[in-house]
């Protein structure tokens, strides 16, 4: 992805909520930043947020069209929580949970029309309990 030019980090301060009761994650804290970049057309590419300049909170990823391709959660520069991806039309195509950057839970991924493709299991970022199609 090519950016039209570089941002600055825009001060903001938010608060941070990362819940998720079957993984059994309770994070608060807060972020300081945030980082917005563009396409060239002048599309938001990304929308970044930040403490001590690590990834902390959510971050969104999008095609050219402004659809969402990617949420994902970060809390001190780890992945944490429920992370979505999509097709750049808009079909969810991975349902993936992380816990301070390391896969967990089962991970889902889905063909374009919605049926499962694949399902994997993981835990401490290391398989378990198999692969199912």
């Amino acid at each position: 992805m090519k950016r039209h030019k570089k941002y600055p980090f825009e001060k903001l301060k938010g608060e941070l909520s990362i819940e998720d009761s079957s993984m059994n994650i309770s994070l608060q804290g807060y972020y300081e930043e945030r980082l917005i970049t563009y396409f060239e057309g002048g599309a938001i590419e990304a929308c970044i947020h930040y403490y001590n300049r690590d990834f902390h909170g959510p971050c969104y990823f999008f095609a050219k069209n402004g659809q969402v391709v990617e949420e994902l959660c970060f809390f001190n520069g780890q992945r944490c929580g429920k992370s979505h991806r999509y097709y750049s039309s808009g079909e969810l195509r991975a349902e993936e949970y992380f816990y301070y950057g390391k896969r967990e839970e089962g991970h889902t991924y889905y063909y374009k029309n919605g049926h499962i493709k694949s399902q994997v299991h993981y835990r401490k970022d290391r398989l378990h309990g198999g692969f199912s199609r």
